[in-house]
């Protein structure tokens, strides 16, 4: 009687739980894909994150590099209202310790003007008189191979004999 019991119930079945399995698969499948899709996004997110950083660090370098005393030494000894290319594009700039340089920075310093007012030196020079020239700096960086990019403005102003 037993064996008869076993026969009709294996006999009723009608792959049931292969169905259910298949379901099961697929639901675990679409979860894992989607998971994939969603950590490919946020990596692209960190990776572009991380360019513009670069690109912002290499024009903020490029503003301190300009700013320098020799750079405005330059543009006072010489003509800026044309623009005078402090640190040029081929010039890269490594954005972190090891790093070939991916970052690069062009920096243009111009003449903005004078102050109007003029003063009377009180150090060397006996009581000379001297204007606060004006410069405007423009660093533009740019990371190779990426979309990013970063341009910073500054002025920069100088006491130098009256013109």
């Amino acid at each position: 009687m037993e064996n008869e019991i076993r026969q009709v119930v294996v006999g009723r079945q009608r792959g049931a739980v292969l169905v259910v399995g298949l379901l099961i698969l697929l639901v675990l499948t679409l979860l894992g894909v989607t998971a994939m899709k969603s950590t490919t996004l946020e990596e692209r997110i960190a990776a572009n994150d991380q360019y513009r950083t670069e690109a912002f660090q290499a024009a903020e370098f490029g503003l301190a590099r300009g700013a320098t005393y020799e750079a405005v030494e330059r543009c006072l000894a010489g003509d800026c209202r044309n623009g005078v290319v402090v640190v040029g594009p081929d010039q890269a700039l490594p954005s972190h310790p090891g790093d070939a340089g991916r970052a690069t920075v062009t920096v243009t310093m111009r003449e903005a003007g004078t102050m109007p007012a003029t003063g009377f030196s009180q150090g060397v020079g006996g009581g000379a008189v001297v204007q606060l020239r004006v410069f405007d700096l423009e660093a533009s960086a740019t990371v190779q191979g990426t979309h990013a990019r970063a341009v910073h403005r500054m002025r920069v102003g100088r006491i130098a004999p009256a013109q």
